[in-house]
């Protein structure tokens, strides 16, 4: 993934980020810039939203269906996906320090489950070395 120019890319505008535009150190941001700051693309993202996703299963009688014995005269299922929000940040670290880097995020919220993932990483990174 090093090699990938949206890698570095990625990298050089993070560190521009967290340093803040060279030559500005000193300079309160315009009212514009302040604007671009908050709005500005941190990292390549995709993003997927859908309000209803209906998927119905059907097991018709007839040739090439189940022979499941419950189904005999055929059988349906319906399964129903409201509200479903994918987020894909392709060339983010999973490593990095618990959200230190995803407050950027759309919708981000620290949970339980990063946190331990944090605490297992760092338990793996110990007993590396």
């Amino acid at each position: 993934m090093e090699t990938l120019p949206e890698y570095h890319a990625q990298q050089q505008q993070q560190q521009q980020h967290r340093s803040g535009a060279p030559g500005t150190a000193h300079k309160s941001p315009s009212p514009l810039g302040r604007v671009f700051a908050r709005y500005d693309v941190l990292e390549t993202s995709y993003h997927f939203f859908s309000e209803k996703i209906d998927f119905h299963f059907c097991d018709d009688p007839g040739e090439g269906r189940s022979s499941h014995p419950e189904l005999k005269d055929g059988g349906a299922l319906q399964v129903t996906l409201s509200q479903l929000q994918l987020d894909f940040y392709p060339y983010h670290w999973a490593a990095a320090e618990a959200g230190s880097h995803r407050k950027h995020w759309v919708g981000y919220e620290e949970g339980p489950l990063s946190r331990w993932v944090h605490i297992v990483g760092q338990q793996f990174r110990k007993q590396k070395n």
